[in-house]
């Protein structure tokens, strides 16, 4: 698993906002029990791609039915943070 070392609350932007490359960790989710809170996660093309976990977590196209919800939120990582592999 991949965590983000620094963890502040922050409100971040809309996921479909995200440009390609785009690495951040999410802050907020429509369904906040689905266990992504806090994932870190990369926009490849139009999808979106939870770093450090199995095929199949993640989303197909960042304009799929989940991340139209402007509720789906994200903090871009800054230059210098530090992520951790445990």
């Amino acid at each position: 698993m991949i965590k983000l070392v620094k963890k502040e609350k922050l409100e971040g932007i809309w996921a479909g906002d995200m440009k390609d490359g785009n690495v951040g960790v999410i802050v907020a989710h429509p369904n906040s029990g689905c266990g992504y809170l806090g994932k870190v996660v990369q926009r490849y093309d139009d999808d979106l791609i939870v770093i450090g976990m199995s095929h199949g977590n993640g989303w197909g196209s960042i304009f799929n039915a989940c991340l139209l919800s402007k509720g789906f939120r994200v903090r871009l990582l800054e230059k210098g943070e530090m992520l951790v592999v445990t």
